[in-house]
Order: structure tokens, then sequence, then C-alpha cells
């Protein structure tokens, strides 16, 4: 199962394919603004390095939350822009859920916090 993955809810802006859960190609740039302006180069570079068609995609996934109001907008509209334009499902993804999966195999009890840039945490 083909998946293109965006991360722009925290402090930059993230692509991956993955195939099974398999990293195929990813790209990450760190930045407080502008993430309505790299995205999408980064999805069609992303696509091409993986050799990848849009029509190929299985699924769509982007990370809904906690974390920046305006990066989150900007990585749902555009994977749901994509998902409408190539009729495949998006997925929304919360940042706990990928913290607790990378780290689920540790064996050890986690607690996750997550700098909301405003003086307050999202624990």
């Amino acid at each position: 199962m083909l998946t293109l993955s965006i991360d722009c809810a925290g402090n930059g802006c993230g692509v991956a394919m993955l195939r099974d859960g398999a990293v195929l190609a990813e790209a990450a740039e760190s930045m407080q603004r502008g993430q309505d302006q790299r995205l999408m180069p980064m999805i069609l570079d992303i696509m091409e390095h993986s050799g990848t068609a849009f029509e190929q995609l299985d699924r769509i996934a982007a990370t809904r939350g906690p974390g920046s109001f305006t990066g989150i907008r900007i990585g749902l509209a555009a994977a749901r822009g994509l998902g409408l334009a190539l009729d495949k499902p998006v997925l929304g993804i919360d940042r706990f859920a990928i913290y607790h999966e990378a780290l689920k195999t540790s064996g050890k009890d986690h607690f996750i916090i997550i700098d909301s840039r405003r003086d307050e945490l999202y624990c």
C-alpha cells in the first residue's frame, strides 16, 4: 500500500512516501512559517524521488494535531485536495499516536510532551 504522508503541524514541514510502512523517500524542513509555499514542491520532489505517480497512491495521510493551527490547516487542505482530485482516502493522524508508535517497542512507559510555542504544552 502506497501512502503519501504530510506533516505541517509542528515546527516545519515534512513529507514521506511509504510502501507498506517502509519509507521510500522523505523530506523535511524546519521552519516557523512558509509551509504553504514549500509543501507542494516537497510533495512533487518526493513523488519524483520515489518514482511514484499520483494515480498509484492508495491513500494520503496528514497530521491533524496538536500543533500550529495554520500548519495543520495547510497540511490537511493539501491532503484533502489531493484526495478529492485523485479519489483516494485521506487519513488524519494524531501526533501523539506517531510518537507512541515510534516508542512502543522500547517496553517502557512514556509521557509525550509537545511544545505549543504559546507558553503551554500539549501532553
